[in-house]
């Protein structure tokens, strides 16, 4: 029999607020930190509700291991909505964000249908938008996937150029220097009128410009839906996606994360499988030991943020199957004092071995629009070199 694996330890040591807009919804937050150990948080602002014709992209900096934060700083505020920031902070100093554009119009009716809002905000967003209309068209905005890129920490940011694939949690850089991004594909002329596949997309030229090397998740069967994936490369090369996963069918009981991989540089992946984290969406990071870390929003009672461990193992990915690899019996509850299911979209730093700051959007008191917030805590890492495969 193979080893059980490893116990996974955290130690949580703060929870805090780094940045709150009074009387505005902030959502969708990414980290990274810069080689000069300066850590960046992206997320969309200026909001007045997670569904609303108004968000920009914003971004705020710490140099003291997220102890303290500067005010918002305004990357991206287009004439539309502007959601899901994601960043990625290359070996080179070089920052890449990505996030899409969203033309709210083409749901107001459904959000009407709703309920969820007062009749006379919907009024106000619906004159926004016909005021607006004819010019973000004649801007070419849409539902578009973008990424922008910054040679400078930041300070000034190169023209947005279209990705074509979307993902909360943006691109990663790949140890051959390519940027991957797995995303669902928002162009027009996918074929697609409803869920959309998730491909993969390469950037070899640090983000200036971007192409498809293959398709990681198909549109699956009719009901279902893959959305909002993140990718880690192992050691080895092997690329490990995560999506969040929705059944019509089993709307609240099946949200396991699907998860694929790909050993040839996300150009082929094997059949999705359900991995045994329930939660969406996902944040993937390689850390120092070589382990993985997966954390997600956890949005059933009691609701918060969690995280998993992806335990160092010789790969064996037997048709396309690495269960066994999450040691989720051990997953890491970092809150579980969320005020509703509007929450999540964690992100993960390890700022120095085992040291772990993750950020994600939750209300900071009931009743309140969701803040970013962060959560500060330490990972016990084991020296896993020598554990055997957990499947034979």
């Amino acid at each position: 029999m193979a080893s059980p694996p490893t116990s996974t330890k955290a130690t949580i040591h703060w929870h805090k607020v780094i940045c709150k807009e009074p009387g505005k919804y902030l959502g969708w937050p990414t980290i990274s930190q810069l080689p000069s150990d300066e850590l960046i948080v992206v997320f969309s602002g200026g909001r007045e509700e997670h569904v609303c014709p108004y968000g920009k992209t914003e971004l705020v900096r710490s140099t003291d291991s997220g102890e303290t934060w500067s005010p918002p700083e305004t990357v991206n505020d287009s004439l539309i909505d502007d959601r899901d920031a994601g960043i990625v902070a290359m070996r080179s100093g070089t920052l890449v964000i990505s996030w899409f554009t969203h033309p709210t119009w083409k749901n107001l009716d459904r959000i009407r249908e709703s309920g969820r809002y007062p009749a006379e905000q919907i009024d106000a967003w619906k004159a926004h938008c016909d005021q607006i209309r004819p010019e973000a068209k004649s801007q070419g905005l849409g539902l578009r996937a973008w990424t922008r890129r910054s040679s400078d920490g930041g300070k000034t940011w190169e023209p947005p150029v279209d990705s074509s694939a979307t993902s909360p949690h943006g691109p990663v850089e790949l140890a051959d220097g390519r940027l991957l991004m797995v995303g669902n594909d928002l162009r027009e002329d996918n074929g697609t009128s409803g869920p959309k596949p998730i491909i993969a997309m390469e950037s070899r030229d640090k983000g200036r410009s971007w192409s498809q090397i293959g398709t990681a998740l198909p549109v699956p069967t009719k009901g279902a839906a893959y959305h909002e994936p993140h990718v880690m490369e192992l050691e080895d090369g092997t690329l490990i996606c995560l999506a969040r996963y929705l059944h019509s069918d089993d709307p609240e009981r099946d949200r396991y994360l699907r998860q694929t991989e790909s050993m040839d540089g996300g150009r082929t992946w094997t059949r999705p499988h359900p991995s045994n984290m329930w939660g969406f969406p996902p944040h993937m990071l390689r850390l120092s030991n070589g382990d993985g870390l997966a954390t997600y929003g956890y949005r059933r009672r009691p609701y918060g943020q969690r995280a998993c461990v992806y335990q160092r193992v010789r790969e064996n990915l037997i048709g396309g199957n690495s269960s066994g690899n999450w040691d989720i019996g051990h997953a890491i509850v970092l809150r579980d004092d969320g005020d509703s299911d509007d929450l999540g979209y964690p992100a993960t730093v390890e700022m120095s071995p085992g040291e772990m700051l993750t950020v994600y959007y939750q209300a900071d008191r009931p009743g309140e629009k969701p803040s970013i917030m962060a959560t500060r805590w330490t990972l016990s890492l084991a020296d896993r070199g020598n554990t055997p495969d957990l499947l034979e």
